[in-house]
């Protein structure tokens, strides 16, 4: 019986803490993760075909390093992974950042940071839903955010960098 409680724990803990993972990065790192914002926005078929492409040669290549028993080699596979996981964490805070603009429009006054934290429960809860969320929406969710990141982390153009004052912040509408 410890160990079923042990596990729910885990898994209630991890869905706490993923909403305020990328909520925080959206805050801490406006840059990055409007870039992913934008980059989600404008091409979020290329997102999904880099972060497939990303997954597929990094992704697979980190676990066989880290299936290797001997320890440096499995060091490799974490320093091989790290980049992937911080890349897909940063494009996540992009799309809740777009899924956030799209839920201020479409409801009523609600506070950025609200917006923020309803739109990474809602990614995270459309996630979870059986069946559709684990095989259809999470894997295409995190493709797309893990393509997105790269994207973002790769590109400094100037175009790409919005004001920091905004770049958290979608609009709150007033009225109706």
């Amino acid at each position: 019986m410890g160990e079923v409680m042990a596990i729910v724990s885990i898994i209630l803990g991890l869905a706490v803490a993923w909403p305020c993972l990328v909520v925080w990065f959206a805050l801490a790192f406006p840059g990055p993760s409007s870039r992913a914002r934008a980059r989600l926005l404008e091409t979020p078929f290329g997102c999904i075909a880099a972060g497939a492409a990303l997954a597929l040669v990094f992704g697979w290549l980190s676990i066989a390093l880290l299936n290797h028993p001997a320890g440096p080699i499995k060091l490799v596979g974490w320093a091989v992974l790290s980049p992937l996981l911080l890349s897909a964490t940063v494009g996540a805070a992009g799309l809740i950042q777009l899924i956030a603009e799209r839920l201020t429009a479409a409801s009523g006054p609600v506070s950025p940071l609200g917006a923020l934290l309803r739109a990474a429960v809602l990614t995270e809860f459309a996630s979870l839903f059986p069946v559709i969320g684990w095989f259809l929406f999470g894997p295409i969710a995190t493709l797309a955010s893990l393509g997105g990141g790269v994207m973002a982390l790769l590109s400094r153009g100037a175009r790409r960098v919005p004001d920091p004052a905004v770049a958290y912040a979608p609009e709150v509408r007033t009225s109706p």
